[in-house]
């Protein structure tokens, strides 16, 4: 059975009518959607990206043959991000591979270094420590470490341990404040 042309008419304006209101957004649904949208970006690149970046950051550490201690990160975060290993970096053993074998953080954190290790740091790496807030333990004996990297760390609120022995720093005036800081070694360094 087929329809008469004024009903199949009818029927098409129907379905096209139906059709334009399906597809029309009014102006304010519009502005809320892009905002909900914009807030999601906003607190992933807030609260989320933090410990993504931490994590690379460990990823390279441990690639350049460096020793360091972590904790894990929240479970939410470990679910955003997808992975059970995504940790946050509290100490750190960047010392050059001579004498030098995890002093720190052996006394610290009992973690257990090789005595000689080949660690290969280039500038992205050292210039990333600053992404670490959460450091509490921090060696760069015998490194390239001067008072322009050191006094890039102001974020590094919560360093209890710092030992820059054998370094090049020789002016801690322009260092940040380390608030947490109760160790600190400047030993064969032009401060001590």
């Amino acid at each position: 059975e087929t329809l008469p042309t004024s009903q199949r008419m009818r029927f098409v304006m129907k379905l096209r009518s139906l059709s334009r209101r399906l597809f029309r957004f009014r102006l304010l649904t519009l502005v809320i959607f892009v905002t909900l949208i914009a807030l999601t970006f906003g607190a992933y690149r807030a609260f989320v990206a933090p410990y993504v970046l931490q994590n690379e950051i460990r990823l390279a550490i441990k690639a350049a043959g460096g020793a360091y201690e972590t904790e894990p990160a929240p479970k939410w975060v470990q679910f955003l991000c997808g992975a059970e290993d995504v940790c946050i970096v509290t100490k750190l053993d960047l010392a050059e591979n001579y004498y030098y074998h995890g002093y720190e953080l052996t006394h610290h954190c009992d973690l257990v270094v090789p005595h000689y290790r080949e660690i290969n740091i280039d500038d992205d790496l050292l210039t990333a420590i600053r992404d670490l807030p959460d450091l509490q333990a921090l060696n760069f004996a015998g490194r390239e470490v001067d008072d322009e990297l050191v006094a890039s760390w102001s974020q590094l609120t919560k360093l209890q341990s710092l030992n820059l022995a054998d370094t090049l720093v020789a002016d801690p005036r322009h260092w940040p404040d380390f608030p947490a800081l109760h160790t600190l070694d400047l030993s064969r360094t032009a401060i001590g």
